[in-house]
């Protein structure tokens, strides 16, 4: 199976307790999503030198990323897995993936050959430009939301960053460090078009502002740095 997925997506770091205000306000607008909490794992996929990253760090108008993502741990090498490659230009992103076993997806990174249909030559394509391999874990705890007369909007709110650098596989261990204290959250906003007013008018009213943030770039700069990357809003 393959998906194509466009948006534009803008995140917000928050509290808590602007969390909790925030849903307060917008309760009545929206609704929880099909799967409404999950957990979600990924693998990035990077040079040895970590050139995708790096790259990204510099806010080019164009980027990419590429992982491995699962919504459950991957205890099997049978267990289905997602291989995709996200590019984001300005605010616009378009996810491309496919889904397959977790050891064929394995095999497909060290011998990129599939030529089935054209998100399988993208990959494919990509994978032997940068001659990739797992260099990130990172996972997440999300909570889903959709509009009601927006279904196309959605709201996630993820907790609970965590990270490593060894022992590469999608399921968490001993390893892992968290990116936040325990009360920071990331705040994402998927659409399609402009926000609703409801929406707008709600951010403001809280303070919220966007922020150019990544997830994997700044778990890669605190471990290079020993602190997070300055957040400005965008």
């Amino acid at each position: 199976m393959t998906q194509v997925i466009q948006r534009i997506e803008k995140k917000y770091l928050l509290d808590a307790k602007q969390c909790t205000s925030l849903l307060n306000r917008i309760r009545s607008y929206i609704t929880e999503d099909i799967y409404p909490a999950s957990s979600i794992y990924n693998l990035y996929l990077d040079t040895e030198r970590f050139d995708l990253i790096h790259r990204s760090m510099e806010k080019p108008p164009f980027k990419e990323k590429l992982r491995i993502r699962s919504y459950e741990p991957i205890l099997s090498d049978e267990a289905s897995v997602f291989l995709e490659i996200k590019r984001k230009y300005a605010a616009t992103v378009c996810k491309r993936r496919m889904q397959l076993r977790y050891k064929d997806c394995m095999a497909f990174l060290n011998k990129p050959n599939l030529k089935t249909g054209q998100i399988e030559k993208e990959l494919s394509y990509t994978l032997r430009q940068y001659q990739v391999q797992p260099r990130i874990f990172l996972a997440y705890d999300r909570i889903s939301y959709v509009g009601i007369q927006e279904p196309q909007l959605r709201i996630t709110i993820d907790a609970h960053i965590r990270s490593r650098f060894e022992q590469l596989c999608l399921a968490d261990n001993a390893y892992n460090e968290s990116l936040f204290p325990t009360d920071m959250l990331l705040l994402e906003i998927k659409a399609v078009r402009c926000y609703p007013l409801w929406l707008s008018r709600a951010l403001s009213d809280e303070k919220l502002y966007p922020t150019s943030f990544s997830k994997v770039g700044q778990v890669f700069y605190k471990k290079e740095k020993g602190e997070l990357l300055c957040l400005r809003a965008s």
